[in-house]
């Protein structure tokens, strides 16, 4: 079934290059493809990792800078800066794309793996900002799958970096 709010979500949707932006891209239906089962599972791992050389490539194309995301069984969240090259929108369906038939195959599935859109929010200014990342980083924690953050194993974020 089509989501018939999907178009709503671009109403008025104004991009800007250097604007930072938090973004949730969900699953098809609240569908567990992500994660599904156990944390430690194979598949899981590896569609963390398809996530990280994904946000990768496009951090090394100038598409977008990335350096804090959550990868949730049905979901995920980014806390991005827009690059110069592309509108967000034409960044998210390459993501999509990709990630989808890497997910696809990773799991061996043919379903439909994402939303037709995406759910973005501006960050106007470094309270946003923080504001943003904490809901980021936490959203594991609130949805009871782990008591800290930190122990989240499909998270990344350069707050971990040493």
């Amino acid at each position: 079934m089509k989501n018939p709010h999907s178009k709503n979500l671009r109403k008025g949707r104004v991009f800007i290059p250097g604007q930072y932006y938090a973004i949730t891209k969900c699953c098809k239906n609240g569908s567990n493809y992500l994660i599904e089962g156990s944390c430690q599972d194979n598949a899981s791992s590896m569609t963390f990792t398809v996530f990280k050389n994904t946000i990768h490539w496009l951090n090394e194309n100038n598409c977008w800078v990335c350096k804090n995301f959550v990868m949730m069984p049905n979901h995920v969240h980014l806390v991005l800066r827009l690059g110069p090259l592309k509108a967000l929108e034409q960044v998210m369906a390459g993501f999509s794309r990709f990630t989808s038939r890497k997910i696809k195959s990773i799991n061996r599935i043919n379903e439909v793996i994402w939303e037709e859109s995406f759910y973005d929010h501006g960050i106007r200014n470094e309270e946003s900002y923080l504001r943003q990342l904490n809901y980021v980083l936490h959203n594991p924690v609130r949805k009871g799958l782990v008591e800290e953050w930190q122990d989240w194993p499909f998270l990344f974020t350069e707050l971990l970096k040493g």
